[in-house]
């Protein structure tokens, strides 16, 4: 049986420094199972490499286990090769054609403000990245495992 460990990643605790309990999910439950975000975590990174680089035993596509998901839903980040050629390509050449110093710049002034300002309140752009990367479920790199 597989240990459990508490793990809330927008904890303000865990937000401001995620290292003590990535330590200690590596050290007792390198590979758990998280309710509240409905996937695997993977935290070493031997094992994080292995998932993301074997497709086919680990899926991002979730219709893979049986899911509905539908087609305006599915994207470079929800595909498993070679399924997800034809995206990644037009993905590519969209790439291709940004001014990519312009968006770095953009990126470093953005990152360099450690606060913004959502709806009238302070937010810190990690909590609001990882929610935003929660609710929309693209956390879930290993959508074919199946829960214990």
């Amino acid at each position: 049986m597989l240990p459990v460990l508490t793990y809330e990643p927008l904890d303000p605790a865990t937000v401001n420094n995620p290292y003590p309990v990535l330590a200690a999910l590596r050290e007792q439950a390198p590979v758990s199972w998280h309710d509240g975000m409905s996937s695997w975590l993977v935290t070493r990174y031997a094992d994080c490499t292995a998932v993301l680089r074997d497709h086919t035993i680990f899926a991002r596509d979730r219709r893979r286990t049986g899911a509905t998901v539908p087609a305006a839903s599915l994207s470079v980040q929800s595909l498993d090769p070679p399924h997800q050629a034809g995206v990644r390509s037009l993905f590519m050449n969209a790439l291709r054609a940004q001014d990519l110093p312009a968006l770095e710049a953009r990126a470093r002034d953005r990152a360099a403000r450690p606060k913004c300002a959502t709806r009238g309140r302070e937010r810190s752009i990690v909590t609001d990245g990882l929610g935003r990367l929660l609710r929309t479920g693209h956390g879930r790199a290993c959508a074919g495992l199946r829960r214990p």
